[in-house]
């Protein structure tokens, strides 16, 4: 699960996801596999450098991993590896992927990425009414990470990429999103709908439509 920025509905989709089956974890922004993917595609551009300050570790069940802790010939198949094993009926949610990052992952993986995006403008006012972790310009920053890649998969140019708008999001959304997905078990999808929908700025609970936006 992918955000252009923050305050795009990523948290929603990530428990509706999380909650369809006790076999699903989703994790919470972990941007460290976008560093994974980084590494990969340094690699590849024999950029990756054992001396590299920006030696990148990686945590799981109290292993290590860092691409430049390995020998240069082995950095490919290690960030394979450790990408797949995240998605052993699992998966994360990141923000702000690059489109190269993202061609990247799918590459090395079996990866299905639901993009969530958002008018710049209505997430960066969201994201003042909630938050202070970041100005205005590290904000449209992110936006402008992801731009390519919206772009790309709202002209339908990547097929493992589920574009939807923050203010689309609706149960006929999610029914689609779950068929693309080929989870079964729609029995939480309008509880989750109704807990979340108290916490999205712009939108009412007041019909049988799950999500209005307040005009």
């Amino acid at each position: 699960v992918a955000g252009t920025t923050y305050r795009t509905g990523t948290t929603l989709i990530q428990r509706l996801i999380y909650t369809s089956s006790e076999e699903r974890v989703i994790y919470g922004e972990d941007n460290a596999i976008l560093q994974c993917v980084s590494n990969y595609l340094s690699f590849t551009r024999n950029s990756l450098k054992r001396s590299n300050a920006q030696t990148e570790i990686f945590k799981k069940d109290k292993n290590s991993f860092t691409a430049n802790m390995l020998p240069l010939n082995k950095v490919p198949y290690a960030c394979a590896n450790f990408i797949n094993s995240l998605y052993f009926n699992s998966g994360f949610k990141v923000l702000s992927p690059t489109i190269e990052q993202i061609k990247t992952l799918a590459a090395i993986s079996d990866a299905k990425i639901v993009l969530m995006y958002r008018n710049v403008q209505e997430s960066w006012r969201s994201y003042q009414s909630m938050y202070n972790w970041v100005d205005k310009k590290t904000f449209f920053g992110y936006f402008e990470r992801s731009r390519e890649l919206l772009k790309s998969s709202l002209n339908g140019e990547l097929d493992y990429v589920y574009t939807i708008k923050y203010e689309d999001i609706a149960r006929d959304t999610i029914e689609r999103l779950f068929d693309w997905l080929e989870i079964s078990n729609r029995d939480n999808i309008a509880e989750v709908l109704n807990l979340k929908l108290k916490e999205m700025d712009g939108f009412s609970n007041s019909s049988d439509s799950y999500l209005e936006v307040d005009k």
